[in-house]
């Protein structure tokens, strides 16, 4: 059994379900990105995208580390090998 196959699949699609979640993935996918190019890329909030990424983070789609005042933001691994078949194009 892989590590995917433990997660909540309906949690998992729930997160996938909101648009601006979905979008921040879809960015993360593509590599690292500081809090800051997420909400200027997104057109949001500080305190939109930040909400967002601590429910990510909470079900461990993303992590993150301070990187001087900034905040730096991932996806996890195991997340991308599940959807890169996915997010390919």
């Amino acid at each position: 059994m892989n590590r995917m196959s433990k997660i909540d699949i309906t949690a998992l699609y729930r997160c996938l379900a909101d648009p601006l979640r979905l979008r921040i993935l879809h960015l993360l996918y593509g590599g690292t990105l500081c809090v800051c190019h997420l909400q200027e890329i997104l057109d949001e909030k500080q305190v939109t995208v930040s909400k967002q990424l601590q429910y990510l983070r909470q079900r461990e789609l993303v992590e993150a580390h301070r990187q001087g005042k900034g905040c730096i933001t991932h996806c996890v691994r195991r997340f991308m090998r599940y959807y890169r078949p996915i997010w390919r194009n």
